[in-house]
């Protein structure tokens, strides 16, 4: 189908489950866009690494600011207004590394399973995650009766 036809079909009367596919397929999009950023802050990316013109390795690049980024719209803190900042009670000890990516992990890990019961309870959604993705075993995903 030409985009045009795909953009004429979705604002057609009576084309309600196209529209809420289109939806979801962005909704997808997105979100496939937010986890990519988050796993590049956290594991970064590879960059070759030349010597007299040839490949000899790879190292790892850290984005910081991608990472202050998504701390500053996501995480504790750094989403509250600059003025009340210094007004939090009693700051948290440091923690280590490992312990504070065992809980990004787990919160991502949550995020991404509260989105797939969504998708579970709506067939539209079911059926635009199986178009981009493919096939899915939605039972674990339902609510329990």
């Amino acid at each position: 189908m030409a985009s045009e036809g795909a953009y004429y079909l979705r604002r057609a009367p009576g084309a309600e489950a196209f529209r809420a596919a289109w939806e979801a397929a962005l909704d997808f999009g997105v979100q496939n866009l937010r986890d990519i950023a988050v796993e590049r802050a956290i594991e970064g990316v590879p960059v070759p690494v030349f010597h007299k013109g040839e490949q000899v390795g790879e190292k790892r690049w850290f984005n910081d600011r991608l990472l202050m980024f998504i701390l500053k719209h996501h995480v504790g803190v750094y989403a509250l207004p600059a003025s009340r900042r210094d007004q939090r009670p009693d700051p948290e000890p440091p923690r280590d590394g490992e312990t504070v990516m065992a809980e990004i992990r787990q919160r991502l890990a949550t995020i991404r399973d509260r989105q797939l019961h969504e998708i579970a309870a709506d067939p539209d959604k079911r059926a635009a995650w199986e178009v981009l993705y493919g096939p899915h075993d939605w039972e674990k995903h339902e609510p329990a009766a």
